[in-house]
């Protein structure tokens, strides 16, 4: 290991222990372009780098509006899964914005927290996942959705500001394990297995990922895998604002509520743990990504 790697894993370290991670913009104030990073990234040379969680950069992206929006991109996590899912997760950055998009978007367009006979997985045909990877199809409720052109990994794409085009050339799948909930027989209120999955290039993270555990989520299969992102060991990091008037707002997670069949599992705007109906048209989400 070399010193300079060294400083810069004893600052995670001690940035993990205060739980304190205020980052830098790397562009701006290191030097170093997206697509630089990203690269680091798939080395796993990130911390020879200096970098570290908490350091950011902006990535602009049109509201559905056709207003400009800055986001501001941390990295949440460095290899946070490498060699993990059979050794299949190479070097990643896995990060996740500052703030929460504009807009709001039901986890389901009704009060329904399963899977279905297709994919038994409650999060993969979500509403809120297909319209965050811009996909079309049939959710798990039954509704027919079309994102493929205003979703929000479209409007990446789409973007014009050359921080948003390189993070997205290298945005990569997160593959993982998540918890099933189907039966024939009708609506389940808790977890019935897990399996693995790719859920996107866009994604959110489960209650195990923010808070470490699960709280409102199934205790079983939803906490199989993952462990707390670093950058969430301050709950002021939890608490998310807005990108367009900078008030505190609810988001979504990845992960259903146990003992119910309608509820899925959410950060209050005070940055605790809570729940609500599937198709709660207030709750809104950041934007994650692997690369």
């Amino acid at each position: 290991m070399s010193n300079y790697k060294g400083v810069a894993f004893l600052n995670e370290l001690k940035a993990a222990e205060a739980g304190v991670f205020n980052g830098r913009n790397f562009v701006t104030e290191l030097g170093f372009t997206v697509d630089e990073v990203c690269t680091f990234g798939e080395q796993g040379t990130v911390l020879e780098h200096g970098l570290g969680i908490g350091d950011y950069f902006i990535m602009q992206v049109l509201n559905k509006s056709g207003v400009l929006r800055s986001y501001t991109m941390q990295i949440a996590g460095i290899d946070h899964y490498t060699d993990t899912m059979y050794g299949d997760v190479g070097h990643h950055i896995d990060w996740i914005s500052k703030e929460l998009a504009d807009e709001y978007v039901p986890w389901n367009k009704t009060n329904f927290n399963n899977g279905c006979e297709n994919d038994e997985t409650p999060y993969m045909l979500s509403n809120i996942k297909m319209y965050l990877n811009a996909e079309s199809g049939t959710t798990a409720d039954g509704k027919a959705v079309n994102y493929t052109s205003d979703g929000f990994l479209a409007r990446i794409q789409a973007s014009t500001d050359p921080n948003a085009q390189a993070w997205a050339s290298h945005l990569k799948t997160k593959y993982c394990q998540m918890e099933q909930r189907w039966s024939d027989s009708g609506a389940l209120t808790e977890d019935s297995s897990w399996t693995d999955c790719n859920i996107g290039k866009l994604w959110l993270p489960t209650e195990v990922e923010i808070w470490g555990r699960a709280i409102w989520g199934d205790k079983t299969y939803g906490a199989l895998y993952g462990t707390q992102y670093p950058i969430f060991k301050r709950n002021g990091a939890i608490a998310k604002r807005c990108v367009d008037n900078n008030s505190l707002v609810n988001w979504w997670s990845a992960s259903v509520h146990s003992g119910s069949s309608s509820y899925v599992c959410y950060v209050r705007s005070s940055g605790c743990a809570d729940y609500d109906n599937a198709s709660s048209s207030w709750v809104g989400f950041p934007v994650c990504g692997r690369t």
